[in-house]
């Protein structure tokens, strides 16, 4: 419907028209004439992302426009620990920016997002370093928690989240007045954070206690605390399939968390010394950097194991993606160098020379600047027992189901999964049958009462206990799909959550 003049009534100053809708904002021009399309309108709604003028109708941002906004990356920001300085790498040509001093002992970097400024963390000063995205002057430095190390953003570009290693505490900062909100007490030697926007769940590495802390963003308390092999230490998270890749350092593997029961699913051997980690979605890979072995592993998602390894610099630490250029790039340490792959090819194509000692943790690849309609803020954690909702102001919001209907939730999405996984995936007709009827049993016991509902939920609750059992077994012999034995193994336990909460 084309936007017609009213009666001079306006939505906003710069507007002479109203089509009497309230709702969205019109796209007219002062002359009551369409304006062009791909102008911005709207409010800046976090749940429907910007809107643009289509057809002079104000339109959210379509999945293509969001999908192309997520990955327009410019900059790659390398921080040089000996140096106490970040220097912008430009995408476009691979030229190395002037360095800027941001601190003794340059570590972890995030970029806000709108990609105006990028923050970085000074291990050996306490203190984070706030730099403009354009001009990469200083704007501001904030006293922090004793040796800061990893840093991240929540969606909204609101919150700035700082592991502080000596403190065992994760620091909560104001995006916007830099000041500490708040602190919160996690394990021993805090070192990588991964923030899980949909879930609305901030992951946390500590190195020194050999476990991970499950922050719930809403609360700012630790409601889970998961044993990992020895010194996790980067965290990456695939959104698309709810899992989070952990390096352990000193233990040579990989561990594979689902974001759902929020335990670990499967363990990968890697090189020596395993630091940084990256997650491409759409190729279900992991890359790890092995600062001990000089190389990168790929870890295949579909089978959970190492599917290649790559020669870099000596001492790689962090790792990040240029999507779009399907380019990974590697911080030697030891070389004073970053390493271009090409990761359709696993090959590097190119050594470009940095500053001393380069570490860049975290999320280091970001846009410099961003002309896109923002994307909008996605709150389905692909777990099937919330009831996710988006709240402008509030972003993501979760509400738990009753634990009894939350498992026949689960259970009605557990079966329908293994049905649509196939045999093959499943390991054979054998074991397929069997997991159905697993399933079905607990659907059966859970709705029948099977007795009193006491006995029913634990009637249930052997079948999924069963079940687990039998996936866990497919993955260590390898006879299942692990991308598939993951995913349901995540659901079961999650299940099993939730039918011991729904016992009387």
């Amino acid at each position: 419907m084309a936007p017609r003049c009213g009666d001079g009534l306006v939505n906003q100053a710069s507007e002479e028209c109203d089509d009497g809708n309230t709702v969205d904002d019109d796209c007219c021009s002062n002359t009551c004439a369409s304006a062009a399309d791909g102008i911005p309108c709207g409010t800046g709604d976090v749940c429907s992302g910007d809107q643009t003028c289509q057809s002079g109708m104000c339109t959210p941002t379509s999945g293509a426009q969001a999908l192309a906004c997520l990955v327009p990356f410019s900059d790659a920001i390398i921080t040089n620990f000996d140096d106490g300085t970040a220097a912008a790498l430009a995408l476009g040509d691979d030229t190395l920016g002037d360095a800027v001093s941001v601190g003794r002992g340059a570590w972890g970097v995030a970029v806000r997002p709108g990609g105006e400024e990028i923050w970085v963390t000074a291990r050996d000063d306490n203190r984070v370093t706030v730099l403009d995205a354009a001009d990469h002057t200083v704007r501001a430095t904030i006293t922090v928690g004793l040796l800061p190390l990893g840093i991240v953003f929540d969606p909204t570009g609101t919150r700035v989240y700082v592991a502080s290693f000596n403190d065992d505490r994760v620091i909560v900062l104001d995006a916007a007045s830099r000041a500490v909100k708040s602190s919160i007490r996690v394990g021993n030697g805090p070192s990588g954070l991964a923030l899980d926007a949909a879930g609305g769940r901030l992951y946390v590495s500590n190195y020194g206690g050999n476990s991970l802390s499950v922050i719930d963003l809403a609360s700012e308390r630790v409601v889970k605390t998961i044993k990992t092999k020895k010194r996790p230490l980067e965290l990456a998270l695939d959104p698309l399939r709810g899992r989070l890749y952990v390096t352990n350092f000193t233990a040579n593997r990989v561990s594979i968390l689902g974001t759902i029961s929020d335990s670990i699913l499967a363990t990968v051997r890697v090189g020596k010394r395993p630091f940084g980690v990256a997650v491409d979605p759409g190729r279900n890979r992991a890359y790890v950097t092995n600062a001990v072995s000089d190389t990168v592993s790929v870890i295949d998602g579909e089978r959970c194991e190492e599917a290649g390894v790559i020669d870099v610099g000596d001492g790689p630490l962090g790792i990040g993606l240029d999507l779009p250029a399907e380019r990974a790039l590697v911080a030697n340490s030891n070389a004073a160098s970053l390493s271009i792959l090409d990761t359709a090819s696993n090959a590097v194509t190119a050594t470009i020379p940095v500053g001393k000692t380069p570490v860049a943790f975290g999320g280091f690849v970001g846009v410099r600047a961003n002309e896109c309609p923002r994307t909008p803020l996605l709150c389905d954690d692909a777990n099937p027992m919330t009831l996710d909702s988006c709240a402008a102001e509030a972003g993501c919001r979760f509400e738990a189901y009753p634990p009894a209907e939350a498992a026949g939730i689960g259970l009605d999405f557990l079966d329908t999964t293994v049905r649509e996984a196939g045999v093959d995936k499943l390991g054979g007709t054998k074991r397929a049958v069997l997991l159905s009827s697993l399933v079905v049993n607990a659907q059966n016991a859970l709705s029948e009462g099977a007795g009193t509902p006491k006995q029913g939920l634990k009637r249930a609750d052997r079948s999924v206990r069963r079940f687990t059992r039998v996936v866990k077994k497919g993955i260590l012999r390898r006879k299942m799909s692990c991308d598939v034995a993951a995913q349901i193994l995540d659901l079961s336990r999650g299940v099993h959550v939730q039918l011991r909460l729904a016992r009387p």
